[in-house]
């Protein structure tokens, strides 16, 4: 069996799109010869609502793993990097957190 393709969700709401999603997605199209909605053997590119990390956008997930920040010029790089990153289990999200929530603002 075959590698699975990486899943890319680009955050298309309004925040994001302010940020630059669009520059983000056409940069993707352009790398990978999809259009949102479309995939083949090595990707699988959509957009997704709102991701939750606004201030940071425009937003992705990437196989799952949340990329803030993306940038049309190293968008494929932040792809590949996140492609190869585990994702956190529950545990780890909760204790995350837990560690952000107690720490001194």
């Amino acid at each position: 069996m075959g590698k699975k393709p990486t899943i890319v969700r680009v955050c298309q709401d309004c925040s994001c799109i302010e940020n630059g999603a669009e520059a983000v997605v056409k940069k993707i199209e352009d790398e990978t010869g999809l259009t949102l909605g479309e995939k083949n053997k090595q990707y699988d590119l959509d957009y997704s609502v709102c991701l939750g990390g606004c201030d940071f956008g425009p937003n992705m997930l990437v196989n799952g793993n949340f990329v803030m920040g993306a940038q049309p010029d190293k968008v494929m790089e932040q792809i590949e990097k996140a492609a190869e990153t585990k994702p956190l289990t529950q545990q780890e999200k909760e204790a995350n957190l837990d560690k952000f929530l107690n720490e001194e603002l």
